[in-house]
């Protein structure tokens, strides 16, 4: 992980974007992480610091440094590895702060239960996200 303060683990559209707006703060500190080689190179070739692992390998949470990482941020589009991650950073004691996204409100439960600080239903964030900008953008040309 290097350097890495920010663990990004998901460099789908999520991840992604979550990627590019923690390094508009953290500059180099941000690593994205991915189990796809073909997402990985992309990401490369655009300029991001991004690592091929897999968050279901046994192996690869071994070779993580927790004690380096002040916060993990899990955009997995599946549920079973964003708990599995949470419960490999328990389990590795690590100390910094792991927040998740979700589909269900269900699973946002289940992800704050198991360990993570802040979970994230990603279609309640993105429709609330949207209509706060429409809002901004039109808001005068409506009447109440």
């Amino acid at each position: 992980t290097g350097n890495a303060a920010i663990l990004i683990f998901g460099m789908g559209r999520v991840g992604t974007g979550a990627y590019d707006a923690m390094r508009e703060d953290y500059n180099e500190r941000v690593l994205g992480i991915d189990q796809d080689e073909e997402t990985v190179a992309a990401h490369v070739r655009a300029g991001r610091n991004v690592i091929l692992g897999d968050a279901m390998d046994n192996d690869f949470w071994q070779k993580i440094q927790p004690d380096k990482i002040s916060l993990v941020m899990l955009g997995m589009p599946n549920h079973v590895e964003n708990m599995y991650a949470v419960a490999q950073l328990k389990k590795s004691n690590f100390r910094g702060k792991v927040t998740a996204t979700a589909k269900y409100d269900d699973q946002v439960a289940e992800l704050i239960q198991a360990g993570a600080h802040a979970a994230y239903n990603i279609y309640a964030e993105a429709g609330a996200g949207f209509a706060e900008h429409v809002s901004r953008q039109i808001n005068k040309s409506i009447s109440k």
